[in-house]
């Protein structure tokens, strides 16, 4: 199973996409503290009707929370 659930805020405000056939893409930066001294950052994408939303309601210094999968790419 690979599911991940983070809370954390955005680093800068959500890059929105376009698409000619409708969809519409989110791209953002999570800043999650691990300790004190410690933070990791975590690159999201969302989809459709959640990229709406987060596009609308969310910006820079925004605490979110995010349910989903884990990809990691190299």
């Amino acid at each position: 199973m690979n599911t991940v659930n983070l809370i954390g805020r955005l680093t800068a405000d959500p890059q929105m996409r376009y698409f000619e056939f409708g969809k519409v893409i989110a791209k953002f930066h999570l800043a999650i503290n691990r300790t004190k001294d410690e933070t990791d950052f975590f690159e999201i994408e969302a989809w459709e009707k959640t990229a709406e939303v987060i596009g609308q309601y969310c910006q820079k210094g925004s605490q979110i929370g995010v349910s989903g999968s884990l990809l990691q790419e190299r």
